[in-house]
């Protein structure tokens, strides 16, 4: 009997310790005024205090976490496994932000017409058309932007950057914000979806599609 209440003792003492070391918190940085959800649950909104939101004792394990502001979304697909996990939002950074992430490049199989043969490569589905900024429209200005997309293998865009500007900004915010919108197939490698870059250009003109994609 002493030897149960010694053991019964022993387990209720661990336990916290066990189930703290399988929880961690989640940090997003985002502007403020951003709702947050996790697995498809309203969290709360992200405030200037937390610079985002930072959600706590979530248990290990895999959640998709939507962000949200007026008509824009942002997804992230987060595998919590150690105390603390940081993400940096990418539309809506804060400008003190721009430029930080806990993303490697070199993670991601890069965007090379030399395929090797167990890799297939990934194709554009949806394209959204950027809108053509209309006092360059009417002044019958062109402009070619080029934009690198880094995807996950669940077809969700991590970071979208701007590799080569067309000399005005209003074509190239106006080319990334829609590429946020562009759905592709990623990579398939050995037989499974691979993160991987994405390379492609928009070309502003004047003609009646106004966008091309290339």
């Amino acid at each position: 009997m002493r030897n149960f209440i010694l053991l019964l003792s022993l387990t209720l003492f661990l336990t916290p310790l066990v189930s703290a070391k399988e929880k961690g918190n989640i940090q997003i940085y985002c502007q403020p005024k951003v709702k947050v959800y996790v697995n498809k649950r309203f969290k709360s909104k992200s405030n200037d205090k937390q610079k985002g939101l930072l959600i706590k004792n979530k248990k290990y394990g895999k959640y998709k976490i939507k962000l949200s502001k007026g008509k824009i979304d942002e997804y992230l697909y987060i595998e919590l496994k150690d105390t603390l996990i940081e993400f940096y939002s990418q539309k809506f950074s804060r400008p003190e932000d721009i430029g930080k992430d806990n993303i490697k490049e070199s993670d991601y199989l890069p965007d090379t017409s030399e395929i090797p043969s167990e890799v297939e490569a990934p194709k554009m589905i949806y394209f959204v058309k950027p809108i053509f900024p209309t006092a360059l429209k009417n002044k019958n200005i062109k402009g070619v932007v080029i934009i690198k997309v880094l995807l996950d293998e669940g077809n969700f865009f991590r970071r979208i950057v701007l590799v080569e500007s067309s000399g005005f900004p209003e074509f190239d915010s106006s080319a990334i914000i829609a590429g946020y919108y562009n759905m592709f197939i990623p990579k398939i490698y050995k037989g499974k979806f691979a993160k991987c870059i994405i390379n492609y250009q928009i070309l502003f003109e004047n003609d009646d599609n106004g966008i091309i994609n290339k």
